[in-house]
């Protein structure tokens, strides 16, 4: 793949997370648990219900009830989380979606946007409900694994209680049940999740491609979190194939740290090791709200034509 298709690519996939009003941050680290379960909560249960072979797509983590917060704290600064991470809300803004899909915003937790194609939200379902009111709408009901499927000429849905997994092409959805191998089987990605840290509101993995390599980094995310007066910031977690390509990244990010009054006051560091990990942080704004390199692509671009 070149680097324009590769770019391409990308620019679609994060076309596709604008659709659903959706930018990046989570709730918790990659390596943590629920205390009474031990099953991987937030950003790390949302890693594990992506299988290993979506490891090059854009990935997008949301925490729906926490974005709501947010978002109705101040619509100004939050206004990039308006669709919460769910396509059905916003391509049906000016409607409420209950009737035509059976459930609501309040009924999901977590939203996860696979790619261009793909989404997965968990939360409390009730197949009967959303079964009937897509088959009002023309889905054809079927059969899965744990669940119930509905297809139309658009994609397919896969419900469960707690599961509702889309696909809008005529691949199937993704699965309602953690995969056996899953990307938080990866240690790249566990490595950026764990960079990203605790209490993100929202995350975005910009996937795994060979072509990186020649840039000096394997991978790279976004995550931001906020306090409890509703101050945001957002961090940049780019993995690195050495030291010296760590120091040619991070001399970069500190030129745009420097140059553009946007990022003023922001901190770039360099990790140690033979593969350091660069980050960035920087506080939201007005003029640089959580989600905005989704939108304006400037660090994305800076990473990906070193």
């Amino acid at each position: 793949m070149t680097g324009t298709s590769t770019r391409r690519t990308l620019r679609r996939a994060i076309i596709a997370t604008l659709l659903t009003g959706f930018v990046a941050v989570g709730t918790t680290a990659c390596g943590d648990d629920d205390a009474q379960t031990g099953e991987p909560k937030g950003l790390a249960a949302a890693l594990a219900s992506v299988p290993q072979s979506s490891a090059e797509e854009t990935i997008s983590y949301l925490d729906v009830p926490a974005s709501r917060r947010l978002l109705a704290r101040d619509k100004e600064l939050y206004g990039n989380l308006y669709g919460l991470g769910i396509r059905e809300l916003t391509l049906e803004s000016s409607d409420p979606i209950g009737d035509k899909y059976g459930f609501t915003e309040e009924d999901v937790d977590t939203a996860v946007v696979i790619g261009a194609d793909a989404q997965r939200l968990t939360g409390d379902f009730d197949v009967n409900t959303i079964t009937q009111a897509m088959q009002k709408n023309g889905y054809a009901k079927g059969s899965i694994d744990g669940g119930a499927l509905l297809k139309d000429s658009k994609g397919q849905v896969a419900i469960s209680g707690t599961v509702r997994s889309s696909s809008y092409t005529d691949a199937a959805p993704p699965p309602l049940t953690p995969p056996s191998k899953s990307l938080a089987d990866d240690p790249d990605y566990r490595a950026i999740a764990d960079c990203l840290g605790d209490d993100v509101y929202a995350a975005d993995f910009y996937g795994k491609r060979a072509e990186s390599l020649k840039d000096g980094y394997v991978m790279f995310g976004f995550a931001a979190t906020a306090d409890n007066a509703g101050r945001s910031r957002e961090r940049l977690c780019a993995l690195t194939t050495s030291a010296d390509s760590a120091q040619r990244i991070a001399g970069k990010l500190r030129t745009t740290a420097q140059e553009d009054k946007d990022f003023a006051g922001a901190e770039v560091t360099t990790g140690s090791g033979d593969t350091p990990m660069v980050t960035m942080e920087w506080k939201n704004h007005a003029g640089l709200p959580p989600g905005a390199q989704n939108e304006t692509y400037q660090i994305p671009s800076l990473l990906m034509n070193l």
